[in-house]
């Protein structure tokens, strides 16, 4: 069974239910790689605690490095509520469970 996390911006997620999610994310702000990280901050931490931190510092938001840490099941719809401002503005690009978070093209009628 999967469940499917809902976005308002972007496409909506099935992820297989399991204890764990892996999730992936990359700073794609360029001009202020090191504010991006700090806003993002709070959602990974809410999410995966602060083990998620680890090694996601200034550095790692310069380069452009891929950030991987762990959520529960039960916070993976949370997390992607709260970061998908960030990849909706193209701050951040996030994959879960190797799902990238891409937007949606509204068709106007």
């Amino acid at each position: 069974m999967s469940k499917i996390i809902q976005l308002r911006r972007h496409q909506a997620i099935s992820v297989k239910a399991k204890a764990k999610h892996v999730v992936r994310l990359r700073v794609a702000d360029r001009t202020y790689p090191e504010e991006t990280r700090w806003d993002v901050q709070r959602p990974i931490q809410n999410a995966g605690s602060f083990r998620a931190l680890d090694g996601f510092d200034d550095r790692c938001a310069r380069s452009g490095k891929w950030h991987v840490f762990e959520v529960s099941h039960r916070l993976i719809s949370s997390f992607a509520r709260q970061i998908e401002p960030y990849a909706a503005r193209n701050q951040v690009e996030v994959r879960i469970d190797g799902q990238a978070v891409r937007m949606v093209k509204k068709v106007r009628a």
